[in-house]
């Protein structure tokens, strides 16, 4: 079952990214978003998928250009999200992307537990 959940990007940030120094982040604030979706289920991962602006597009495949054949972390760092669920889940697991197609980036977080209902 999807869900379709409003999210506001704003310039609050609120997700702190631990990284290893050796993996290179490359960070995304909300104005770089041209456009991002959520599919999160109860039982199964939530995906969140991002779709860059052409501007930082550019910047990112330079960025992998000066890091060939090592793994790359693509942060979201400032974004606010107006749903309670999702948010305690994102505030406990940042969003760390990997690039899928040509401009859009997946994020799949671990699945909830079960409603106990």
């Amino acid at each position: 079952m999807k869900y379709a959940f409003l999210v506001l990007l704003a310039g609050c940030a609120f997700l702190s990214v631990v990284h290893s120094a050796e993996i290179p982040v490359f960070k995304v604030k909300a104005g770089d978003i041209e456009n991002i979706v959520v599919d999160a289920t109860p039982s199964k991962p939530w995906i969140f998928s991002i779709t860059l602006t052409a501007p930082k597009l550019a910047q990112y495949q330079k960025f992998t250009e000066k890091n060939l054949n090592r793994q790359i972390s693509l942060v979201v760092a400032d974004v606010e999200i107006y749903q309670p669920m999702i948010q305690s889940v994102v505030k406990s697991n940042p969003l760390t992307f990997r690039m899928f197609e040509k401009k859009k980036f997946l994020s799949i977080l671990a699945a909830l537990p079960a409603d106990p209902e």
